[in-house]
């Protein structure tokens, strides 16, 4: 996991599909906190693809908002029935997979969220 952090911190993408995980891991959403061990924290960049399709993921964490410069989510696949209001908080956003979910229950303003184009 740590390898494939490092990867993500100097590239913007994070995928973590098919990896069994039924939760979204903490250190996905405080990712720029933890530098590791020859990494210099000003090359890092901010994520900018998250993908967690084929998991068994039932729910993700409000502090989803952290991710500002997110403009893929990709959650396809998993057991989300309800989608966090922090999608809301994600300006940037322009491609939100939530196929093949069990969703029952959307944030009201997610209509109007001018950025998603898919």
């Amino acid at each position: 996991m740590d390898r494939v952090l490092k990867t993500a911190r100097s590239s913007g993408s994070l995928n973590l599909s098919n990896r069994s995980h039924r939760e979204v891991p903490e250190e996905v959403y405080k990712i720029l906190d933890a530098v590791g061990e020859g990494e210099k924290w000003w090359e890092n960049v901010e994520l900018q693809k998250l993908i967690l399709a084929h998991n068994s993921i039932e729910s993700i964490k409000k502090d989803l908002q952290n991710l500002s410069q997110l403009t893929v989510l990709n959650v396809s696949h998993n057991k989300l029935s309800a989608l966090p209001a922090a999608i809301e908080e994600l300006p940037q956003l322009k491609l939100l997979d939530v196929s093949f979910n069990l969703i029952q229950k959307v944030p009201d303003k997610i209509g109007s969220a001018t950025s998603l184009v898919k």
